[in-house]
């Protein structure tokens, strides 16, 4: 799914098993965890939007964005691109950006 397409449907609520699935994954959650899953589980309730459900997996995973790994196909696939260096580059760009911005 495009970015564009994730970012215009950020307020648009999700399929159903995709809130069972977190739903499920609370659950299993130990015991320790219990105050962060009641948060999550009633902000999911009021709404079960993209945006809802990317910040209630994002706390659940103790604030990490988990990526999926990459295969050997995907590291060819990148290279073939020269994806890498472009990122670099527009990554480099933004750091630039950033230490020439006065502090706060």
């Amino acid at each position: 799914m495009p970015l564009q397409k994730i970012l215009s449907n950020l307020e648009q609520p999700v399929n159903a098993e995709v809130i069972r699935g977190i739903i499920d994954y609370m659950k299993c959650m130990p015991k320790e965890k219990e105050a962060l899953v009641l948060q999550c589980a009633e902000h999911l309730e009021k709404t079960q939007s993209l945006a809802a459900v990317l910040a209630v997996v994002h706390a659940l995973n103790e604030e990490e964005f988990l990526l999926k790994s990459r295969t050997d196909e995907d590291d060819d696939l990148l290279l073939d691109m020269d994806l890498s260096k472009e990122f670099e580059r527009i990554m480099g760009s933004t750091e630039k950006k950033d230490e020439q911005s006065p502090p706060l």
